[in-house]
This record gives C-alpha cells, sequence and structure tokens, in this order.
C-alpha cells in the first residue's frame, strides 16, 4: 500500500449473485491527483466508485481513505463527495438550499454555511443566483450546483458519476475544462466515471482502462493512447481499423506480409507481438488519422502498403474521411486530400502508426 495514498483499494470484488461485476481490483491515489475510471457499459466502473463511496459492499477486500479503513463504513461516514449522473438536485429548493444540504446535515454553524456558499458560488461562477429555484437553471448550471454541494463539504476524495453526459455537447465540452482548472487549483483528489476516451484524456491525470470487471491498464492518457498494452486497450483507445497479417521474425526487428500485401519490416516495439511470443500472425491496429492514402509511388519497405479501393467519400470536417476496402476487410483513413469514390489507392502506415499484438482466434478464444 502507498503509505502517501489518499485512496487505496486492494483486492476488491463484487457479485451480484452469481455474476461477478468487480474481480480483485487494486488501486491507488495519490493527494490532488484526478483518476478516470474508463470503459465501456457493463465494465464495472460506476460499480467500482459506488462501493469506494459506500453504496455497495464488496464481497471481498479492501477500502481504504487516509489510511482508514471504510469498507464497512455508510456513505455519510466516509470523508467522500459524490457528484451525480442524474444531478440529485432538491426540485424544490434554491441553489443556496441544495448547495447548504450536506453542511447542515453536518451540523455546520449557519455562519460558517453562508461563509462556504458565497466562496462556493463565486468559484463556479454562479454569483446572484442563491435564490434561485434549481428548476430555473440551465442544465450546465444545476450541475455547477451538484458539483458546488459536493465541494462546500471539503470531502478528502470527490467521486463523479458520469457528471457530464446529460449536457448539449458544446456544454460539456466547456464544462471538461472548467472541472478540470477548478480542482487543480483547490487541490481536490478526485476519481471521475466516464465512457468518454477524450473527456476522460482532457480532464483526467491517470486513467485506469475496465474490462470484465479488472482493470486492463492504468496510466497517463499518453501512455494508454501511445502504447497500448493489448489489441482491447488499442482498440478502445481509437486504434480500431485492425487488419491480421502473417508474422516472420527478422534480426532487427518483425516482417509483416499476407496475401497481396508486400512484406514490411516493422519495429518489435511496434506492439506486444515480440519475437519472445513466437506469434505467426499478429492484429495489426491503426488509427485513421495517421494512416495516409496513396495512388502512385513506390512502396517503402519500412512502411506497410494495403491495396484496396475507395468505396465512400465523406466530409465530417477538415479532412476527408474514406472507407477503404482492403480485400475483405474495410477501413476508415483520414485525408486532407480529395479522391474519388472507386479509386485504387493504397493505405500507407508508417512505423509510428501501428500497434501489433498476437493474433487470438475466436474461437479457440471462446
Amino acid at each position: 500500500m502507498a503509505t502517501d495514498a489518499i485512496l487505496s483499494v486492494r483486492d476488491l470484488s463484487v457479485a451480484y449473485g452469481q455474476t461477478r461485476i468487480l474481480d480483485g481490483i487494486s488501486l491507488d491515489l495519490e493527494q490532488g491527483e484526478f483518476l478516470a475510471l474508463l470503459g465501456r457499459s457493463g465494465c464495472g466502473k460506476t460499480t467500482l466508485l459506488r462501493t469506494i463511496g459506500g453504496f455497495m459492499r464488496p464481497e471481498h477486500g479492501q477500502v481504504r481513505i487516509d489510511g482508514i479503513d471504510v469498507t464497512r463504513l455508510s456513505p455519510e461516514a466516509r470523508p467522500t463527495a459524490m457528484v451525480f449522473q442524474s444531478y440529485a438536485l432538491w426540485p424544490h429548493m434554491t441553489v443556496f438550499g441544495n448547495i447548504a444540504y450536506g453542511l447542515k446535515l453536518r451540523g455546520v454553524p449557519k455562519p460558517e454555511i453562508t461563509r462556504r456558499i458565497d466562496e462556493v458560488l463565486a468559484l463556479l461562477r454562479l454569483d446572484g443566483l442563491a435564490d434561485r429555484k434549481v428548476t430555473a437553471l440551465s442544465g450546465g448550471q444545476r450541475q455547477r450546483v451538484a458539483l458546488g454541494r459536493a465541494l462546500a463539504v471539503a470531502p478528502r476524495l470527490l467521486l463523479l458519476d458520469e457528471p457530464l453526459s446529460n449536457l448539449d455537447a458544446r456544454i460539456r465540452l466547456d464544462l471538461r475544462h472548467e472541472i478540470r482548472d477548478l480542482l487543480k487549483r483547490l487541490g481536490v483528489t478526485a476519481v471521475h466515471v466516464t465512457h468518454d476516451r477524450e473527456e476522460a484524456m482532457v480532464m483526467a491525470d491517470r486513467l485506469a482502462l475496465m474490462n470484465g470487471g479488472q482493470i486492463v491498464q492504468q496510466g497517463a492518457p499518453a501512455e494508454l493512447y501511445d502504447r497500448p498494452a493489448s489489441s482491447f486497450v488499442a482498440d478502445f483507445m481509437g486504434a480500431s481499423n485492425i487488419i491480421t497479417l502473417d508474422v516472420r521474425h527478422a534480426d532487427d526487428g518483425l516482417i509483416v506480409e499476407g496475401p497481396g500485401i508486400a512484406p514490411a519490416r516493422i519495429s518489435a516495439a511496434a506492439g506486444a507481438c515480440t519475437v519472445s511470443d513466437n506469434c505467426a500472425r499478429a492484429d495489426i491496429h491503426f488509427r485513421s488519422a495517421q494512416a495516409r492514402i496513396e495512388v502512385s509511388g513506390a512502396e517503402a519497405r519500412d512502411e506497410l502498403s494495403l491495396p484496396g479501393v475507395i468505396l465512400q467519400a465523406t466530409y465530417p470536417g477538415d479532412s476527408y474521411r474514406y472507407a477503404v476496402q482492403v480485400g475483405h476487410d474495410r477501413f476508415l483513413v483520414d485525408d486532407i486530400r480529395k479522391f474519388p469514390e472507386g479509386e485504387a489507392v493504397r493505405i500507407v502506415l508508417p512505423a509510428g502508426a501501428i500497434h501489433l499484438f498476437p493474433h487470438v482466434d475466436a474461437q479457440s478464444a471462446a
């Protein structure tokens, strides 16, 4: 256990009946750190957050905050505060009443309540709205009130349960930066649950990507993006174009090739398919924006070239997006140049664009 950790979770397991939701989760969170629990629906991220907050009881494992075992304590007995996806505001109360609610439950004197709320309203740019009913506020303002209610009680650990998912896209983009800036200025330690990869990367210092009730990789956003530890992580982090090719091992790296695809020399550092794996086939992941389209020119031996035909061309903005058929596979590639549909092209992948992992046959993995 990290001695300076605000939060320490050890071997945490949670089940609903016979269904295991969390399977031996362990993590530490230091003072002032912002951690995002990231993953698809059903991966266990919200269950982990609620277990940390005391809303669920684990069947095994331990939750410690500031070195104190809180595993069996109720939510109100923990030094935490939760910001919910649905805001969970009292509709009959004013902004002041909602923010003051937790302070009153804790027996804070009235003058101190007023002082704290004035500070929170100024921090969240809600000045002048103390007497307004929350039903008269915009979605972004309501979310600020929910955040203010949590911050007012000065929690040691702030828990955020997809707090931006109900907001319009533009407001959500703005609040990502506002919340991160605010929590950093206040030195607040936070755990944030989201399924939105970009949101997690913008807001958090560290990501913990979950799948099947386990953390499959954690680290700084750039680490997961640039150095995914598995095919699942690469796919989730945006390298969702996948082609399976044969692999031969060379003295200075790997050579990948396939039917109609010229051999290309790839650095073994491109992924987890190394000489020690002795993998004969590999799944190659790449991002749409890191590939390029060519219609002529010689093929470079240190670049992977995939011959295909443009099936569809669209313009979502900034660049064109092409659906390119390569054999039985179809890939998306972004390019600023305009190419006609039906043109024969090559998708060119520089070595730095490739994430390569041992291929696992779906039937053998089942």
